[in-house]
């Protein structure tokens, strides 16, 4: 039976809390085994495996195969989290990693960068988001083709 989008709704913060407790109580159990003396390698590997277990069973839980509901969610879900989920997308591996080494090695100035960083992330999404919305697409890719494809056809038309 599929859940309505106010059921949906009211579940989020349940499954959110669940998701975030079960990570903790990985992270208390690894400590645990740490501490036991299981080999860091062996810990490394468990956290690996985890991650993708995660990965696969919220892909499981969440498939679809209607492109609104693979990129949007069917538009049911609340600002919030949609917030959490986009701070999450900016604040990626590899963007952790740069922003925490660039500090590291070149000391406060760096901190100028990840302002920018930021900034330029929230300003790009907010000016390129009503246009997103506007014209039926899912990505900014989306957008540049229909624009190209638009001025292909007025350079044919003339």
């Amino acid at each position: 039976m599929a859940k309505t989008s106010k059921q949906f709704i009211a579940s989020l913060p349940k499954i959110y809390g669940i998701y975030t407790g079960g990570f903790l109580v990985f992270i208390i159990l690894m400590a645990f085994l740490e501490k036991a003396g299981v080999s860091g390698r062996n810990i490394g590997l468990m956290f690996v495996g985890f991650t993708i277990l995660i990965y696969a069973l919220i892909g499981w839980l969440s498939r679809t195969t209607e492109v609104d509901e693979y990129y949007l969610a069917g538009k049911k879900v609340p600002t919030v989290f949609n917030g959490m989920a986009t701070a999450a997308d900016w604040m990626s591996g590899a963007s952790f990693v740069a922003m925490a080494g660039g500090i590291y090695f070149g000391g406060y100035t760096y901190m100028a960068f990840l302002i920018g960083w930021t900034g330029g992330y929230v300003l790009v999404s907010t000016l390129m988001a009503p246009y997103l919305r506007k014209f039926g697409c899912y990505t900014v890719p989306d957008l540049s083709e229909l624009d190209m494809v638009e001025t292909l056809l007025d350079s044919a038309r003339y």
